[in-house]
């Protein structure tokens, strides 16, 4: 991490990071697009690589846990998926099990 993406991480979470890995204590929830984000995502992604190389310690394990977690929040705000109602669940189902691609309005 930079002096400038830990000072911009540190803001973001209210709190000043630790070196190497960062205690999570987020506030609001960052939105999609913003420097909060990117941090977020860029520190998440480093730890992903990491796990894969050669493995993380148990703090790093449990920091990549709460970014997965947030991650996973920031994007179901920004991103709510859709919310069908159980008629609408039934008929597709039904159109799964007949083939049909076709969709009635």
């Amino acid at each position: 991490m930079t002096r400038s993406e830990k000072a911009q991480f540190e803001e973001a979470i209210g709190r000043k990071a630790v070196e190497p890995t960062v205690d999570i204590q987020v506030r609001d929830i960052p939105s999609v697009p913003s420097a909060e984000w990117e941090i977020l995502t860029g520190r998440r992604a480093k730890l992903i690589a990491r796990k894969y190389e050669g493995g993380l310690t148990s703090e790093e394990s449990a920091e990549l846990t709460k970014l997965q977690q947030l991650s996973s929040e920031v994007i179901e705000s920004a991103f709510p998926r859709p919310r069908l109602s159980a008629d609408e669940l039934e008929e597709i189902r039904r159109a799964l099990e007949n083939g049909s691609g076709e969709h009635r309005e």
